[in-house]
């Protein structure tokens, strides 16, 4: 009965997710989940107690997500005593296809898309998520590779807004809402890996191997 229970839930968030995805939040209704699902209206509300409700489990979900990739790479990120080319590259591609295009992330993305423009909690978190935090990490781990040796003196915030810029630039081009397919992949994973190629030829003091990022991608 519990598995049940836990898959009919399931079922609901991953309708309503996909719903909020394509039409947003505030377009889609109770109705219409349960339409999509196959169960009374009624049904929903034994799991949950109103929409709102199905969207902060999503959103909390999301979170938990976040902070689990964020987790592994500064653990991983510890770890390194040497940054090389291909380490550097593996790392924004990872960061593309693992997070970016996870499924699931995706739809919540695009769901955030959406109601920003009706939803200052989403505007919120939308902004946090693709701009404030990506920024903030990618500026601190440039600190860090110019105190290792790694990389060049300059200005790390700077540094962070070349680097991520053209990553989602590219994300937004090719996934925003479009679907994701084998050829949308390739051509957005060409156009990352030059840029990050460039970029670390630019910043990089030389070339160095040792310990890379290959653990991310797992």
């Amino acid at each position: 009965m519990e598995i049940n229970e836990n898959s009919t839930k399931q079922k609901i968030k991953e309708t309503a997710l996909d719903l909020f995805s394509q039409k947003g939040f505030t377009a889609v209704s109770i109705r219409n989940i349960s339409g999509k699902v196959g169960i009374k209206e009624s049904t929903i509300y034994y799991y949950f107690k109103n929409k709102q409700d199905i969207y902060d489990n999503l959103i909390l979900e999301f979170k938990v997500i976040t902070s689990t990739i964020q987790e592994n790479f500064d653990h991983e990120f510890s770890k390194a005593t040497q940054v090389d080319k291909p380490s550097f590259i593996l790392v924004g591609i990872t960061f593309l296809n693992k997070y970016l295009l996870n499924e699931k992330i995706l739809k919540l993305l695009r769901m955030l898309m959406i109601e920003q423009h009706v939803n200052s909690c989403a505007a919120a978190l939308f902004r946090q998520v693709m701009f404030d935090d990506p920024l903030r990490q990618n500026e601190m781990v440039f600190e860090l590779m110019i105190t290792k040796g790694y990389f060049k003196k300059h200005d790390t915030k700077a540094m962070a807004v070349e680097y991520y810029a053209p990553i989602f630039l590219t994300f937004l081009r090719y996934f925003s809402t479009n679907d994701v397919t084998e050829t949308s992949v390739n051509e957005a994973n060409a156009i990352v890996t030059t840029h990050l190629s460039n970029f670390y030829e630019q910043y990089s003091i030389e070339e160095r191997k040792g310990d890379s990022y290959e653990s991310l991608q797992k």
